[in-house]
């Protein structure tokens, strides 16, 4: 991903106790010269798939995190070490529940079935369709007939040019895009059958709990 594009150095944590002494400890490291750090913590996405994002689970994970960040970075950190230190905390997407009512299986549809050259593929919030020859137009009618306002379906081009994906769009992005990009509306989601996958909490769409996200920043030396 980009995220690792370019480091000098990967390092890896155990717990999110651990990440944030590991914070402390390369913040001292580098005292007095210059760093770009980045860390990820994947519990609260990992418990808001399970569970859903607004739930006592992602609350209490909320807390705890919080709880770390000042008592094992904030509260351990020198004067020395807060100095020209700016401190960024953000989230790469957001999620919304979606209720298994509210999810078509691609695999329980023989009318759909039956026009797919393979799987529904990419986000359940935003599918990539690979359709038959020929069959764009059926999948669409088919799509609109049965599930009327479940979906807004487009051709895969038209939705890459536009930039809704970001830019520059690799060459190998439109052969896996298929032909549609199919957007779910509302909390409602197009997958195929994932026995071993359940997720409760989703992302990937166009929602504004999706795609909007919190960009907390402060200077070190200002929390003193």
């Amino acid at each position: 991903t980009m995220l690792y594009r370019g480091i000098a150095k990967q390092r890896s944590h155990l717990h999110a106790s651990d990440l944030w002494v590991q914070l402390r400890h390369l913040l001292a490291e580098t005292r007095g010269g210059q760093a770009f750090i980045t860390a990820y913590w994947s519990g609260l996405d990992t418990l808001a798939h399970a569970y859903g994002p607004e739930t006592d689970q992602c609350d209490a994970e909320f807390q705890t995190m919080s709880h770390l960040l000042s008592r094992q970075f904030l509260d351990s950190l020198t004067a020395a070490d807060r100095e020209g230190t700016l401190l960024l905390i953000t989230a790469d997407h957001g999620q919304i529940h979606i209720p298994p009512e509210q999810i078509l299986d691609a695999d329980q549809d023989p009318e759909l079935s039956q026009h797919l050259m393979a799987p529904i593929m990419g986000e359940s919030r935003a599918a990539f369709v690979h359709p038959r020859p020929g069959r764009s137009k059926a999948i669409r009618d088919h799509l609109e007939a049965s599930y009327p306002g479940w979906f807004a379906v487009r051709d895969s081009v038209e939705v890459l040019e536009s930039g809704l994906l970001g830019r520059p769009i690799a060459d190998e992005t439109y052969a896996r895009a298929g032909e549609l990009i199919v957007l779910p509306r509302g909390n409602r989601a197009l997958q195929h059958t994932q026995p071993s996958v359940a997720l409760v909490g989703r992302h990937g769409g166009l929602t504004p709990e999706e795609m909007l996200v919190p960009l907390i920043g402060a200077r070190l030396e200002a929390l003193e």
